[in-house]
């Protein structure tokens, strides 16, 4: 970079180094502004001896991988300080918010205490972790720089250099309409960035590319995403859910150092422990993810038949317009809207069979439910 940038800096400097990074694309320059922007805030550099680690990822609805991961990775015996920032629609501190009584804004002395206790903190920057990096990722947003790699892979290193994580996995979701790549060449092309600037940063990464083109899971939303999770961690996952979950187990283990292979029930411990450090209970977790299940009483049916193909994209367009018809300063993080994909991607449907079960209330269906219904596209036989 040919200029230091720090807190004091205009936004017109922030979006300059921003495109200078972007176009120049050399590991040293993303390294400084990964540094840049991690000691703009308070810096952890040290958690005694134990071995640290996360798994973050490139963005994309459907995946439970960062609330998943952080907790397989933590019933491994690493610490997970998880700092995240808000993500469209279901982003995983999104999701945990929707929990009555959860905390996500901590001091250092707060912080240090929840690991020790849960092994695991899940929380945002509050202005103390990284906050340039939350002020350059608004500005890459409305100058079109979200989907740059070199600006993601500072963006995601700084978050772990500002929290002393060692270890860092990254779940690269793949699509056309993906931050990382828009197909599987660009995106080991960006996996191999990550890893280098990583390796030039002193952590140990380890890069996953996931397909994004089709659901992983039926679950989409911020309630759903808690429903989908208690559905693993209670066993009664199956299908498409399930081999989910194997998928974001395989990744935790691989980036875990420890030698040890956890459960998933060992996995719900762990969250029973990490809610109570974050001012919130397991029963209330139980209470929403069955407040959401039985609040599916809406469906949507095939017009026709022919193979299912539903657009994820028009999806997450939907719950993200209904999302923030709802945004407020009281309600940060407003949950009005949530779907279960009843048929899967390229299955055959028959004219009226069930391609989704909604949640919406009566106001927010009578809106919205043209875009649920458009996305859920059939397309009709020759």
């Amino acid at each position: 970079m040919t200029n230091k940038i720090s807190n004091a800096s205009s936004d017109e400097d922030l979006v300059k180094t921003a495109k200078q990074v972007a176009n120049k694309s050399r590991p040293e320059d993303i390294c400084e502004l990964a540094i840049s922007l991690a000691e703009s805030g308070t810096i952890i550099k040290s958690w005694q001896s134990t071995e640290t680690a996360d798994i973050p990822s490139t963005g994309g609805p459907f995946s439970l991988s960062t609330l998943l991961c952080p907790l397989m990775l933590a019933a491994t015996g690493c610490y997970v300080p998880k700092l995240g920032v808000p993500g469209r629609p279901a982003g995983g501190i999104d999701c945990m918010m929707q929990i009555f009584g959860y905390r996500a804004e901590f001091n250092e002395i707060d912080l240090r205490r929840i690991i020790s206790e849960s092994h695991y903190a899940h929380f945002l920057s509050g202005g103390r972790f990284a906050p340039l990096d939350a002020r350059m990722f608004s500005l890459r947003q409305h100058h079109g720089l979200q989907s740059v790699p070199e600006l993601a892979t500072a963006s995601i290193l700084s978050k772990k250099l500002a929290v002393g994580v060692r270890r860092v996995g990254l779940d690269i979701r793949v699509a056309p309409w993906g931050n990382f790549g828009k197909n599987m060449d660009e995106a080991r092309a960006a996996a191999e960035i990550f890893q280098n600037c990583s390796s030039m940063l002193g952590l140990k990464a380890f890069t996953f590319l996931t397909d994004a083109t089709v659901p992983y899971q039926p679950y989409l939303g911020r309630s759903e995403s808690l429903l989908a999770m208690a559905k693993i961690l209670d066993g009664s996952a199956d299908g498409l859910l399930a081999l989910h979950a194997e998928d974001c187990f395989r990744m935790a283990l691989e980036v875990s150092s420890v030698n040890t292979i956890p459960t998933w029930h060992d996995a719900r411990a762990m969250l029973a422990q990490h809610l109570e450090t974050q001012g919130s209970s397991f029963q209330y977790f139980i209470d929403i993810a069955s407040r959401t299940e039985a609040e599916h009483t809406r469906y949507v049916f095939a017009r026709h038949s022919g193979h299912f193909s539903p657009d994820i994209p028009a999806l997450r367009s939907a719950l993200m317009l209904a999302q923030n018809a709802y945004q407020s300063s009281e309600i940060a993080f407003p949950d009005t809207l949530g779907l279960k994909l009843l048929s899967t991607s390229g299955e055959w449907v028959e004219n009226g069979q069930p391609l989704a079960s909604v949640r919406a209330s009566t106001d927010v269906w009578e809106q919205f439910n043209m875009l649920i219904e458009s996305a859920l596209v059939v397309s009709q036989a020759n």
